[in-house]
């Protein structure tokens, strides 16, 4: 008798939650094909021929918090010279080139043996023989940034110049 109590009230309560407002209808069966949106990548927006590099930049080889999407940078190459201590050499590696985005927090750092050194990811807008050009750099040298002030001095979007050299003796 108690078993049928309890299974009585458990059927009311069952019947109370299918009925209840709110509850879900079915829904009707797909008969036609239907156009589902294509999904927001990111690959979408980077114009055709183009390829996004991104380099982790020295955040005070420059005021990067500044630097936005769609600013114009130069990207210098500093190494070490072998057989000089302390003895540089900067060259400028791609010219008026367009910043697609820039990431990293204030404050974080990379690798265990730079604690004081903090690091911003800038992903750079370039065309195939830029991107070779800025990943064989990335090996064999630190990359800083120089943002480009509207209407400075160009050569022109991404033309290439005869390198230009730095050296600090140290």
């Amino acid at each position: 008798m108690v078993a049928l109590g309890v299974g009585v009230i458990a059927a009311m309560f069952v019947a109370g939650q299918i009925n209840k407002k709110g509850a879900q209808k079915p829904k009707p069966p797909v008969t036609k094909p239907k156009v589902v949106k294509q999904a927001r990548r990111e690959s979408n927006k980077i114009p055709p021929g183009m390829r996004v590099i991104t380099v982790k930049v020295d955040q005070f080889a420059g005021d990067l918090k500044r630097i936005r999407p769609g600013d114009r940078v130069d990207v210098i190459a500093v190494s070490k010279v072998p057989g000089l201590e302390s003895a540089t050499v900067s060259r400028v590696v791609l010219e008026d080139v367009g910043v697609y985005a820039v990431r990293g927090k204030e404050g974080q750092t990379q690798g265990k043996f730079s604690p004081r050194r903090k690091f911003v990811s800038v992903s750079l807008l370039l065309n195939p023989e830029q991107a070779t050009m800025l990943s064989a750099a990335q090996r064999a040298a630190d990359i800083k940034i120089a943002l480009l002030g509207k209407g400075g001095e160009k050569a022109g979007f991404g033309e290439r110049r005869p390198p230009e050299y730095a050296f600090s003796p140290g």
